[in-house]
């Protein structure tokens, strides 16, 4: 598990034929990953080495350190942001367990601001704004 503090948000996309993966079409559907890290690099090369080698390996689709956003200054912030993605990629698409999901480009690019929007506008519980 991730130390608490400052985290970015993140999508990663999986490279490699979605449909042979799935075992059925996608159309042009994309498999992708919702969540929030210190690091989205070092989350996509970890998700990688659980991979065995071959034909699938995921990349950084879109990051805030890649954005060159500073990072959201607290986890809570962060995961509030994540599940605004997953929301929105469970109603745009397909869930395929978890953070993980199959949906169209533009419905992951869709989730993708409103998490941002989302973490943006975050306030603690019972904070004053």
């Amino acid at each position: 598990r991730e130390s608490e503090g400052p985290k970015h948000l993140y999508v990663l996309q999986l490279v490699g034929n979605e449909a042979h993966f799935l075992g059925r079409a996608v159309n042009d559907e994309i498999i992708v990953k919702a969540g929030f890290s210190k690091s989205p690099g070092t989350r996509c090369e970890a998700h990688n080495r659980a991979l065995p080698r071959g034909a699938f390996r995921w990349k950084v689709l879109y990051s805030t350190f890649d954005d060159l956003r500073e990072p959201f200054d607290c986890s809570d912030r962060a995961k509030a942001g994540e599940q605004a993605m997953i929301a929105a990629l469970d109603s745009y698409g397909q869930s395929l367990n978890g953070e993980f999901f199959c949906a169209s480009p533009g419905h992951v690019e869709a989730a993708w601001k409103r998490g941002i929007r989302t973490a943006d506008d975050w306030t603690p519980q019972g904070a004053r704004t």
